[in-house]
This record gives structure tokens, C-alpha cells and sequence, in this order.
């Protein structure tokens, strides 16, 4: 898992410094001209081979840039096993959850410039969040529960450390799930026919924790 995140930081940092760019057309460019070490990047190819021989990723499509120039742009391992297709640079992909990163981003600039703290509750900026509630005891014969309030308020660095309570009901067979079917809440973290954002985190906030926020 360790490993895996360190990939997973590293095409962080990839996107980021592709997307940072300014909107001219990226072209192609030497890395010792933009400042980027050409050793460095060489290591790249060994440590996402590895990857792919122990089967931590399939492979994927690699990019660097910096000042609009690419200085890395390579592709490794099969997008098909099963027809042993190999991956094209210009393939494309789903990449979930990457509204995450981008959201910790921008919360960690305005912590830098003051405008909020960590530790703030979430209810200071989402009022729905005043009246939390935690899941207690779970009735298997109609998916009720019990609840109790919250021991305190959800805050900003439970939210960004995923420790806040909230949980995926889509992804916890069991009473997670139960619970949020039980409040509608089951499909609805993609898209939803009629709700914008806001509506759906107050329907959200009225869904029970899983836990005490901070314990697990």
C-alpha cells in the first residue's frame, strides 16, 4: 500500500505539473533546457516497470512538463490483457477522485493564507452539519437505526484525513449501506437527475455517521 501511494503522489504531481501550465499548446522539449534532470527522470522507467512486473498497475501512459515543454512522455505496460494491447499515449481514461486532490489544494492555500484553520468544524462553512448524528444500533429486520449525537463537530482536517464519519454507502455491504439506501443516498456521489451540489451534501449531512468523527 505504501508503494502504491507513492505512484499514486507521483502521477499526482505529474497531472499538476501538466494542468499548471499556462493554456499555450504543450510541445515537446529537452528536460536540461526547462530545468529538469535528465537522470531523474531515467529513474522513472525503472520504478514504473517494477510496477507493472509485480502487478501493482497494469500500466498507464506517463506524462511530464514543465514551462510548457514535455520532457517525459512514455507509455508502459498492456491496457488489454486479455488481447495484449499495449497503451497508446493518447488513450483515454477515468481517473476518480481527482476533485480530492484538487479540493486539498485549494484548502491548503487559504490554511497558508489564514482564511480558515484545520481543526474549524465543517459546520461553520455547511450549516446542515450543526445537528450531526452517529449510527448506534443497527435493526437488520428494516435497516432502522438508533443514533446518537455527535461527540464533536466534524472538522476540516477529519474531512481531508477521511476520518470525519462519512462514509461511501455504495462501497460497505452491511448496515453502512443499508442506512444509506434507507436515506436515498445510494448512486448519488456521481450524478443525480435533479440535485445540484448543495442539495446533496445537506441531504448528506442528514445521513448518520458511520463512526464518532475522528476515531477511525
Amino acid at each position: 500500500m505504501h508503494f502504491k501511494f507513492i505512484l499514486s503522489f507521483l502521477l499526482l504531481i505529474f497531472q499538476f505539473n501538466v494542468f499548471a501550465q499556462s493554456t499555450d499548446l504543450l510541445t515537446e522539449g529537452s528536460p536540461r533546457t526547462v530545468g529538469v534532470s535528465e537522470k531523474r527522470l531515467l529513474l522513472l522507467d525503472t520504478f514504473i516497470q517494477d510496477y507493472v512486473n509485480k502487478g501493482y498497475i497494469p500500466g498507464g501512459v506517463f506524462l511530464v512538463a514543465r514551462n510548457n515543454r514535455i520532457v517525459y512522455n512514455k507509455t508502459f505496460g498492456l491496457r488489454s490483457t486479455d488481447k495484449k494491447e499495449p497503451y497508446k499515449k493518447d488513450d483515454i481514461f477515468r481517473i476518480c477522485s481527482m476533485t480530492k486532490a484538487i479540493t486539498t489544494v485549494a484548502i491548503m492555500q487559504l490554511y497558508e493564507q489564514g482564511k480558515l484553520g484545520l481543526d474549524d468544524p465543517v459546520q461553520n462553512y455547511i450549516p446542515a452539519f450543526k445537528n450531526t448524528q452517529v449510527m448506534d444500533v443497527f435493526n437488520d429486520k428494516d435497516s432502522t437505526c438508533t443514533t446518537v449525537p455527535a461527540k464533536s463537530p466534524i472538522t476540516l482536517r477529519q474531512l481531508l484525513t477521511h476520518t470525519s464519519g462519512i462514509a461511501y454507502g455504495d462501497s460497505y455491504p452491511g448496515k453502512v449501506m443499508a442506512v444509506y439506501k434507507k436515506y436515498n443516498m445510494l448512486g448519488v456521489g456521481m450524478t443525480h437527475p435533479s440535485w445540484n451540489t448543495e442539495e446533496f451534501i445537506n441531504h448528506l449531512a442528514e445521513v448518520p455517521l458511520a463512526f464518532q468523527p475522528g476515531d477511525h
